[in-house]
């Protein structure tokens, strides 16, 4: 799937051989697709190269490390509803989960 930032052209990407999630215009690299793993109790886990992406409070960001329980590694995806908005035919059968850092998308 492709995580885009609400409000923006941008997604999530992580640079090749990094850690850090950077929002970049979409080009449909590999560092710009993510899994997504449900989990009991209406929570996710997304993964990248088959690590999870972890809320990190020391810099306030989100990062790739290896999977593991804690509660920063799960997320919680509140729907939401877009009018108006036609998905290009290059996308037609891509999820896509829209992010804002103001709630659609967020740590436990």
């Amino acid at each position: 799937m492709v995580i885009h930032l609400a409000g923006s052209e941008k997604v999530f990407d992580i640079p090749e051989n990094g850690n850090y999630i950077a929002t970049f215009p979409e080009s449909g690299s590999y560092s710009q697709l993510f899994n997504i793993r449900y989990i009991p109790a209406h929570k996710f886990k997304i993964m990248s190269y088959g690590m999870c992406l972890e809320y990190d409070l020391k810099c306030d960001c989100v990062m790739r490390k290896e999977c593991s329980n804690k509660n920063l590694q799960y997320y919680e995806v509140e729907p939401t509803e877009i009018f108006g908005f036609e998905l290009p035919d290059k996308f037609k059968g891509r999820p896509i989960i829209y992010y804002s850092s103001l709630s659609y998308l967020k740590s436990s």
